[in-house]
């Protein structure tokens, strides 16, 4: 008897995943997927015309701020005669007359461009992503391709350009579906590692070097600016310095909490802090329903995401946790304020979840 076998598979077939998403490389079809991210890219962002400098130079620009995500984007589909641009960093415009890119993802006009940092995709689905190549530049010593890849901790994945009778692949970054409810969280987590990267090469402090500096330096929340620290973690900082001096935010959960923890029952006042669940952004977010009472150095672990709370009220810890004594609180119910009306609002702990890396599922 004779046994067909099945054709040899390439080495690159065998390296790519079945749903891999494939590069977009149609000059037609680039600008529109490019226009699409530019619309997402502007929506429901504050405007601002700022200078912005790289390494080679600056110039004047309109930016895009995303209070939420904590991010800029400058865009042009003119700039350069060979890839659209887009510029990205973390200062806030509304602090800054001047401020640097922190990294650029400028997808080619057409074909395939290593050059090019940005890549425009399409799913199994036919859904437009983006993604990053890992290329970053800086112009100083260390900064590059294959150094950040070494050292992100985040996830890339293999994809496929295909210009004309040749097909290539490589691992990129995929940030997500443009449109998608996470993509800008996912895009704005990328800067911040790029961030990270490049003050971690100058040899900047990490985060929790800074944050003693801060608690030492910082005589009032209003005094306290983390734009004038350099390590991208200030985000993060900002959020836990920013905690403290709310006493009226913080007296009204201590009211509705009972004194106590919502966790751990903990009752000693001095232990106790009011918990933004979504990020202190002056006095709306000040509202009963955007906090928790929680015990300080739970505060600590919420606002770095090691700690979550699920969709019915009970607590969510990070897997790297989970063999802490923090473990033992995972799956723990919340203690709630009696009124419904009260309680901790259901979308924006969805909203906290989503950026919470490593998640355990519950019990």
């Amino acid at each position: 008897m004779v046994v067909s076998l099945p054709p040899m598979r390439s080495e690159m077939e065998l390296r790519l995943s079945k749903n891999a998403p494939t590069a977009v490389t149609d000059a037609n079809e680039i600008r529109a997927a490019y226009d699409e991210l530019a619309q997402q890219l502007r929506n429901r962002a504050q405007r601002f015309s700022r200078t912005v400098g790289w390494p080679s130079g600056h110039r004047k620009v309109i930016v895009f701020w995303h209070e939420r995500h904590r991010f800029w984007v400058a865009l042009s589909p003119t700039m350069d005669p060979n890839h659209y641009w887009l510029g990205f960093g973390l200062q806030d415009p509304a602090r800054h007359k001047a401020m640097n890119i922190t990294c650029e993802v400028n997808p080619p006009r057409k074909g395939v461009d290593r050059r090019c940092a940005g890549v425009l995709l399409r799913d199994s689905a036919g859904g437009i992503l983006l993604g990053h190549s890992g290329k970053v530049g800086g112009g100083q010593k260390g900064v590059g391709k294959k150094a950040f890849l070494e050292k992100y901790r985040g996830k890339t994945q293999r994809i496929a350009w295909t210009d004309g009778k040749k097909t290539t692949t490589g691992e990129v970054v995929v940030f997500g579906r443009i449109g998608a409810p996470n993509f800008l969280n996912s895009l704005g987590r990328f800067i911040v590692d790029v961030d990270s990267f490049k003050q971690g090469i100058k040899g900047l402090p990490n985060t929790s070097a800074l944050l003693t500096k801060a608690e030492k330096t910082a005589k009032s929340e209003a005094e306290f600016n983390p734009e004038n620290l350099l390590d991208s973690r200030r985000k993060v900082i900002a959020s836990i310095v920013s905690r403290r001096g709310q006493p009226a935010f913080r007296k009204a959960l201590l009211s509705e909490y009972g004194g106590r923890c919502a966790v751990t029952g903990c009752n000693c006042p001095e232990a106790l802090e009011a918990a933004h669940i979504r990020p202190y952004l002056g006095e709306e977010t000040n509202h009963i329903t955007n906090g928790l009472l929680l015990r300080s150095d739970l505060h600590t672990l919420f606002d770095l995401q090691k700690v979550s709370v699920s969709g019915d009220y009970t607590l969510l810890v990070s897997k790297e946790l989970m063999s802490t004594v923090y473990g033992k609180l995972h799956g723990k119910s919340l203690r709630l304020p009696r009124n419904p009306d009260r309680r901790p609002n259901l979308k924006v702990l969805a909203e906290h979840r989503a950026g919470m890396k490593g998640a355990t599922d519950k019990k």
